[in-house]
């Protein structure tokens, strides 16, 4: 059925700021067009994820742009150059799940703070939708996924 008039509130109040979820939506639209574009070959279809691809970018950039400009840009981990080269010692590389710890790699640091930052956002629309539920069994569901995303 969709969405009808009676669900939308033209007049309520605002529950949060849109930006992080657009900057997220950004994102995600980069990711999948990019990958579409590198599975598509009719002329039309390649033509909208370029569209796709472009209007994402775009958001990106004005999301970005105005989080900086307003103190909320949450920026990811910083990483410092090795001043030196560390050959590995031993092919154990999943060490740390059982025995002696390694440090975690660039690329993993980088997926652990997009998921929290994700996990955040995701979080925030389920409290949210919680907030104006008005049945109490699509409430609870909602109070579920919050509980689930800590």
């Amino acid at each position: 059925m969709g969405f009808t008039k009676e669900d939308v509130k033209p007049n309520a109040p605002k529950l949060f700021s849109a930006l992080m979820y657009l900057r997220n939506m950004s994102v995600l639209g980069m990711a999948s067009s990019s990958g579409a574009l590198g599975l598509s070959t009719r002329e039309d279809v390649i033509s909208f994820f370029k569209s796709v691809l472009k209007s994402a970018v775009r958001l990106q950039d004005l999301t970005r742009e105005l989080m900086l400009n307003q103190g909320i840009y949450i920026r990811p981990p910083m990483l410092s150059m090795p001043d030196k080269v560390d050959f590995v010692k031993r092919q154990h590389f999943l060490a740390g799940f059982i025995g002696g710890k390694r440090p975690l790699t660039a690329q993993e640091v980088t997926i652990l703070f997009n998921n929290v930052q994700t996990n955040s956002i995701g979080k925030t629309l389920i409290m949210g939708s919680a907030q104006i539920a008005r049945h109490k069994e699509v409430k609870d569901y909602f109070l579920r996924g919050k509980r689930l995303s800590e």
